[in-house]
């Protein structure tokens, strides 16, 4: 859901579908990836922009009120999740059938038309992952 609550983001193959809440219709189409959609979440330093991330190791960022693709950046790995925890944008991504890691990625330069930097790994899990992010 978009902040306000009006708009519900849905992937659909390689695009995502912003809809109305009250009436289900399509207000926009975003489109940008050339593979399937994987991941969605919104951008923890505007929550007015939504970041997607597909199977062509790509993390898009949109302006979700005009339909208007903000960035691109180019990943190591297919994104499998995002998520964002106290204002940092997390995704994860499987490394081989048997590993998989999380890494984050900081926003914040969008806010200053600036160039994103890399993704920054954090862990690497062997088998089932589950990540514990944020204070303790």
């Amino acid at each position: 859901f978009v902040q306000d609550s009006q708009y519900v983001c849905l992937p659909c193959g390689k695009d995502v579908r912003v809809c109305s809440v009250a009436t289900g219709e399509t207000r926009s189409l975003l489109q940008g990836h050339t593979q399937v959609v994987t991941a969605l979440c919104l951008n923890p330093v505007n929550p007015f922009q939504l970041c997607v991330g597909g199977l062509d190791k790509r993390l898009t960022v949109y302006d979700i009120m005009d339909s208007t693709l903000i960035s691109t950046i180019a990943l190591p790995h297919a994104p499998r999740e995002l998520f964002s925890v106290e204002g940092t944008l997390y995704w994860s991504a499987f490394l081989s059938d048997t590993e998989s890691a999380l890494y984050t990625l900081d926003l914040s330069p969008l806010t200053r038309n600036e160039a994103l930097g890399e993704s920054v790994v954090l862990c690497k899990s062997r088998g089932t992952s589950l990540w514990a992010v944020g204070q303790t």
